[in-house]
């Protein structure tokens, strides 16, 4: 329990603002693979060509003991200028290369602490299954709105992940909590959230603008939105009473607009 309290230090002395392990196993997971099947992912491709090592994470890190995932909580800010929106996380320094920064040194701290340890590090970008892996060691539980929910931070945070050939005592999950609450679901601005934790990408409002890269498109139909989409985070309950004060996510970029046209 020791290695592992040291471990946890290291990572909020980073700047992590919640640090879990997971064990890892071939994840069975039906719903994700008829979800490919069926071709929610639109023009995603890479969730399906990673689909075999997104479920067994021994083919991305053959020596692989323990799953450290970390979350990095952002601030949410209301973005609108002459009609136009910017989602929170974009507000700010690109996560995937803040986090990228934060993983690799911590396991720069990891391996000075125990020198036999070896690791690679993630981001989104990776073939990393991390919501399901967030959830399975209680980083939050999965809201209807499909996203990862933490009682104290809520959703706006980002995920990254190291996988490490170390044994690590492991976490569990932690129980669903939203109960009879389907303000998110009420909230899609397309109806995206078709059935609670069900989640179709072709009209989600962040696809649209981010992974189909459309350059011109109907405000009116993003709801104003040139850049992700908050809407479903906006209305939840765990969003409202954030205890975020600090974090690494906190200067503002300048230029926004210019920067997402």
């Amino acid at each position: 329990m020791g290695l592992k309290k040291d471990i946890i230090k290291i990572g909020e002395d980073i700047g992590f603002n919640l640090v879990r392990f997971y064990k890892p196993e071939i994840i069975k997971d039906e719903y994700f693979e008829r979800w490919i099947k069926e071709g929610y992912y639109g023009d995603m491709e890479y969730l399906k060509m990673t689909m075999d090592k997104r479920l067994n994470p021994f083919l991305v890190f053959s020596n692989l003991k323990t799953i450290i995932s970390c979350a990095a909580a952002y601030n949410y800010i209301k973005y609108e200028e002459n009609g136009r929106r910017i989602a929170a996380f974009a507000l700010f320094e690109d996560y995937h290369k803040v986090l990228k920064r934060m993983l690799k040194e911590y396991l720069k701290r990891i391996k000075s602490l125990i020198p036999e340890a070896e690791g690679k590090v993630f981001v989104d970008t990776g073939p990393v299954f991390e919501k399901e892996i967030a959830v399975r060691c209680g980083i939050g539980f999965r809201g209807k709105n499909t996203l990862v929910i933490n009682r104290d931070f809520g959703s706006f945070f980002v995920l990254g992940e190291i996988f490490i050939n170390i044994d690590i005592e492991p976490d569990g999950p932690v129980s669903d909590d939203c109960g009879e609450c389907d303000l998110c679901i009420k909230a899609c601005p397309k109806g995206a959230i078709f059935e609670p934790y069900k989640l179709d990408p072709r009209k989600c409002i962040s696809y649209i603008t981010i992974e189909k890269k459309i350059k011109d498109f109907n405000l009116e139909e993003t709801n104003g939105y040139i850049y992700g989409c908050d809407e479903c985070q906006v209305v939840c309950p765990y969003n409202s009473e954030r205890r975020v004060k600090l974090n690494i996510f906190s200067k503002v970029l300048n230029n926004l607009l210019q920067n997402h046209r």
